[in-house]
């Protein structure tokens, strides 16, 4: 579903209910032609007759400026909407113009993908001052808003208060067609074995889900029972002949798999190099008889996710990887009802469907697996350590939840300036932020690789963190093992994805296999490589990953419940310049002497050469599962 789509849905409410506080009699010229340019869909026009309108009316400035978001929410101006309606006092609302500025309020947060709050405000509306038309398209809106949060049974059930309510044919059809969406996204176990006892009316709608679900083999056979063990269900009539006769291509077993990539942009340069990955595992997959799969990519700059979504499905998907961008991932699950799941490339916070998985390079583990690490080597006591920004800010939050959650101490959190080389004030600072009741036994930093160079030595020269183990984030590593630049570097135990060290990932795509698709990516983006493996692989396990982790390229992954993958890292610690590999986070450190890596085992990548490009998403991309941060 559209994002205009999901606008028009609940376009009835605002037309009618709109009429209840019209603030002037249809007798005025201008009141006449604004409703006239919105039946003619001119709704920015409208827009701007209702703006002036405002301006020069004091005593119905708040009715008016109603009038024009609701125009400007027909015309998909979320933006212009939302600030004239926070220019409105409510205390100042009678109850219908209170109630119109509630229904105004849940339809932009349904636009925009907050169902919950879209709820909050669709449950305030007062549904007996609506009409019978307009409580069809609240009811409809209600249920969109409950699909979202994926309560899908509770979608349905609205919809049937709508249906009660119509009288027209071809807007029944349109509502069962709801149904029939929201029912097909669930999975066959729960149309089977889940039909509420004793609603028939319910159990019908599920049951025929589950045939159309069941794909063309015996479709024919399989409705005529359906009919027959539901002669008097409502679907069981000229609409599901003429359903079936207009939705053929969704009936059909799909072997497609849509990868939705930008092609340029801003995120072009990082989609480029998941996409080499995930093409990497896929024709291994390909020559080794391992799938039948064809892959589609689309390309996300060009087109919005919702359009690409129903396009892909009309090919044949059967299953969607991406979008990359975040503010992507949200507007397709706010205008795209999901019947065939989502691998989204990134990872966004409260965003939850059954139908959608979220896979990404998260700073969220990265942060979490040095924490575990640092305390299943026996620490208890930590000092964190972050850079004086924004990106310095989140990971010191992400370290003292997991840190604490487990029991440990955070002793204090330091900020550093990462653009300095100079370091002996900050660490003489250290020593009056340790704690005499709970002596420093653990320093974990979130650190790049240059700043790490001349921060670490000065942390080994002062006389209070002389002594103390020190992690790092990955960041600290540029990925490609240089003994003469990274000796500074001895001791920093720090974690990291498999892929980058030949001990931990092997076989024919490793990175020694890869070293083609990889030379002269920049270093920070080299992780997206491995990213894009996963993204292939992981397509096969997600349905036992809750129970059955994954060891992939980039961690061992899991599900958590909310479809989000989670990484499990393999930890290195420099050694003679070189990290060598002692496990996953929360293993026992393996023998020094059977993690030794061969400098012969690792390739080059040119630093120096890549730079300027390196930098070309860096911090600003914060959105992106790349790297945060240029190369150094």
């Amino acid at each position: 579903m559209t994002r205009r789509y999901l606008i028009l849905l609940v376009l009835g409410l605002h037309t009618l209910s709109g009429c209840s506080v019209l603030p002037q009699s249809a007798q005025n010229p201008e009141m006449i032609r604004a409703e006239t340019l919105i039946q003619n869909g001119q709704n920015k026009e409208a827009a701007a007759i209702y703006q002036q309108l405002a301006e020069i009316s004091s005593s119905q400035q708040n009715q008016y400026r109603l009038l024009a978001a609701d125009a400007f929410i027909r015309n998909n101006d979320i933006k212009q909407a939302t600030s004239y309606l926070g220019l409105i006092n409510a205390n100042e609302l009678n109850e219908a113009d209170f109630n119109h500025l509630n229904l105004l309020q849940a339809q932009i947060e349904l636009s925009q993908g907050n169902a919950e709050i879209a709820l909050a405000q669709f449950k305030a509306v007062q549904t007996e001052q609506l009409s019978n038309q307009s409580k069809i398209a609240y009811y409809q809106s209600l249920a969109f808003a409950y699909s979202l949060t994926g309560d899908a049974m509770q979608s349905v059930q609205t919809l049937l208060n709508a249906d009660a309510l119509i009288s027209n044919t071809k807007m029944r059809g349109k509502l069962y067609e709801q149904i029939l969406t929201t029912l097909t996204g669930l999975p066959q176990e729960t149309l089977q074995n889940k039909q509420p006892a004793g609603n028939k009316l319910v159990s019908g709608w599920m049951a025929l889900a589950n045939v159309l679900k069941s794909g063309q083999e015996n479709l024919s056979e399989n409705l005529l029972d359906w009919r027959k063990t539901f002669p008097a269900h409502p679907a069981n009539s000229a609409f599901l002949t003429d359903y079936v006769k207009h939705h053929k291509n969704d009936f059909k077993q799909t072997e497609l798999i849509a990868v939705f990539l930008p092609k340029s942009g801003a995120y072009a340069a990082a989609a480029a190099v998941i996409r080499d990955g995930f093409m990497e595992a896929y024709q291994l997959a390909k020559k080794n008889g391992a799938t039948q799969n064809d892959v589609h990519f689309y390309d996300t700059e060009k087109t919005s996710p919702a359009e690409l979504y129903q396009r892909a499905i009309k090919d044949g998907a059967k299953w969607v990887v991406g979008p990359l961008d975040k503010k992507d991932i949200k507007t397709l699950l706010a205008t795209a009802q999901l019947t065939i799941p989502v691998l989204a490339l990134n990872h966004v916070e409260g965003l939850s469907n059954p139908k959608l998985y979220q896979f990404a390079l998260s700073p969220i583990d990265d942060a979490g697996q040095v924490a575990v690490k640092a305390h299943h080597d026996g620490h208890q006591a930590a000092m964190f350590l972050v850079p004086k920004s924004e990106q310095g800010k989140r990971f010191s939050t992400y370290f003292t939840e997991s840190w604490q959650k487990m029991g440990g101490k955070t002793v204090a959190v330091q900020a550093y300036n990462d653009s300095k080389t100079d370091f002996s004030k900050f660490t003489q600072q250290l020593i009056a932020a340790d704690d005499a009741d709970a002596k420093v036994d653990a320093l974990i930093l979130n650190v790049y690789a240059k700043p790490a160079r001349f921060l670490y030595p000065q942390l080994r020269k002062n006389s209070s963190t002389a002594n103390v183990p020190v992690y790092a984030t990955w960041q600290v590593f540029l990925g490609d093992a240089d003994a003469a630049r990274d000796k500074k570097l001895n001791g920093v135990t720090f974690c990291d994805v498999p892929w980058l060290f030949n001990q931990s990932y092997s076989g024919d795509l490793s990175k020694v296999a890869l070293r083609h698709s990889w030379q002269g990516i920049p270093p920070s983006y080299l992780r997206l490589l491995p990213m894009g493996i996963d993204a292939y692989q992981l397509l096969e396990h997600l349905a036992a990953l809750k129970t059955q982790p994954f060891n992939g390229a980039t961690g061992r992954l899991k599900l958590d419940s909310d479809n989000r993958v989670t990484r499990e890292l393999v930890c290195a610690k420099f050694t003679d310049g070189v990290p060598k590999p002692i496990g996953f986070a929360s293993e026992n450190s393996a023998p020094e002497a059977d993690v030794v890596l061969k400098a012969s085992d690792a390739a080059k990548v040119d630093i120096e050469k890549n730079k300027a490009k390196a930098s070309e998403i860096g911090e600003a991309q914060n959105s992106a599962p790349a790297a945060n941060g240029s190369a150094q």
